[in-house]
């Protein structure tokens, strides 16, 4: 039993109790197995544990009286709840484990094969599975040097914060941001001290903003940050923050300090039309243009929120 594994929490969805005693019995004669189990036997009582969670290791049963396992797959993602899905079947029938793996599950092992052995390397190799996707899954959504959001996974964001802000009556704002003469510092210090000037102005973005705003990395030295439920002028404000911070940014090098400043250009959306996030990125580029024609190291407005 891998060391990460010993010790693991466990939901297990069984509507058998008899079932359920047996899998356990399965589980104490793992070697080094001391899983805190936690079993419940419908589909409600499953969503209800999804919040007392998270769990190391899910076990679904496939039938769970009118629901079945894939239902409650369905209900984890829309949870946000995660971890190793193994689902549990009793029907000989591997399209159903396909399904399964389809839906989300991480592995699926049949029920008249359930064993001590099973179960352990069942888990084991889940595991290992899904840990190796969520690194892929975080490769595919992140900027390796930055790690914020890249530009295609931050524009599936921005679109959803634009149907929420559609639906809700709620303003939207975005922040087009660039490092001024970025190409200079690259040229004149290398692409490592560039590196550090781009990380260092994305830490000061992210201690100035809330929670709920999203930075991604639009390309090279270019950074966008969208701002849910904020008005022009409350973008303006928070641009103003970033923008003052950024005076305090350096990057040492030997015995030198080497500063960067930043432009920025401010958009919104504002109810109750809307337009795109196509045209709101298009709008603040175009502040974000005059910022850098009226001398740089400045933050630029749009004349009014689009609409």
């Amino acid at each position: 039993m891998s060391v990460y594994l010993t010790n693991a929490r466990v939901l297990l969805v069984e509507d058998s109790e008899q079932d359920a005693l047996l899998f356990k019995r399965h589980c104490r004669q793992i070697r080094g197995c001391t899983w805190e189990i936690n079993h419940v036997r419908d589909f409600a009582s499953a969503c209800a544990a999804f919040s007392e969670g998270p769990y190391d290791l899910y076990f679904f049963d496939y039938r769970l009286g009118p629901h079945h396992g894939i239902e409650l797959i369905h209900e984890m993602q829309k949870t946000g709840a995660a971890g190793p899905i193994l689902m549990i079947t009793g029907l000989d029938d591997e399209s159903i484990g396909e399904q399964a793996l389809m839906a989300g599950a991480t592995e699926f092992l049949a029920k008249q094969d359930l064993s001590a052995t099973v179960i352990e390397r069942a888990a084991r190799h889940a595991t290992i599975r899904y840990n190796v996707e969520q690194k892929l899954q975080v490769r595919a959504r992140e900027d390796g040097l930055t790690h914020t959001f890249n530009r295609g996974h931050f524009m599936g964001l921005a679109v959803v914060e634009l149907t929420r802000a559609q639906r809700f009556g709620q303003h939207l704002s975005l922040i087009m941001l660039d490092i001024d003469h970025f190409k200079i510092i690259n040229d004149e210090h290398g692409h490592a001290v560039g590196d550090k000037i781009i990380n260092a102005a994305v830490d000061c973005c992210r201690t100035t903003l809330r929670d709920s705003d999203l930075i991604g990395r639009y390309g090279g030295d270019e950074f966008v940050i969208l701002l849910p439920q904020t008005t022009l002028e409350g973008a303006a404000m928070l641009a103003q923050r970033i923008h003052g911070a950024m005076r305090t940014v350096f990057v040492k090098v030997a015995s030198r300090l080497v500063y960067s400043t930043v432009s920025m250009g401010v958009a919104s959306i504002a109810p109750p039309r809307f337009s795109s996030i196509d045209n709101l990125i298009e709008d603040a580029d175009k502040a974000l243009y005059q910022a850098k024609q009226r001398g740089r190291n400045r933050v630029e407005l749009t004349r009014q929120a689009l609409k």
